[in-house]
């Protein structure tokens, strides 16, 4: 309890603190370690996208039990202690096209992260939810 996540680049060898310390209560990978979700008990569920570098903090305060993630990393499950269970709606949403005008709607909760990779250009880097690009 009370500690920091640790992520691995070397198959275990060395061992890197991520985010902040916070009472975790589970941690799940996709199958090729990018993407990671966490739970903190009577904290926020965490999402990564880039192997554990950097952290978003999603839904609300909950007593997280446990979390689980598809082999892909976009389909993603929680439980808290009260026996309910969330899941993430997956989406096909993988970037969009460069040069072209457009917008980017979802619901509550949905994400996305974006990263700028020239002046007005952006690339989607990760994202949670039902996303519609227009």
């Amino acid at each position: 309890y009370n500690g920091q996540i640790y992520t691995s680049t070397d198959s275990g060898v060395s061992w890197t603190p991520r985010d902040a310390a916070r009472n975790w209560r589970g941690v799940a990978s996709s199958a090729d370690g990018t993407r990671l979700v966490a739970a903190a008990i009577y904290g926020q569920l965490y999402t990564s996208a880039d192997s554990g570098v950097s952290w978003t903090a999603r839904d609300t305060v909950r007593s997280w039990a446990g979390v689980a993630s598809s082999a892909d990393g976009t389909k993603l499950v929680a439980t808290d202690f009260n026996g309910q269970l969330y899941t993430s709606r997956p989406t096909s949403v993988a970037s969009t096209t460069v040069g072209t005008l457009g917008s980017i709607s979802g619901a509550q909760y949905d994400a996305v992260d974006l990263q700028c990779v020239d002046p007005n250009t952006f690339m989607v880097r990760g994202y949670v939810g039902g996303l519609v690009v227009q």
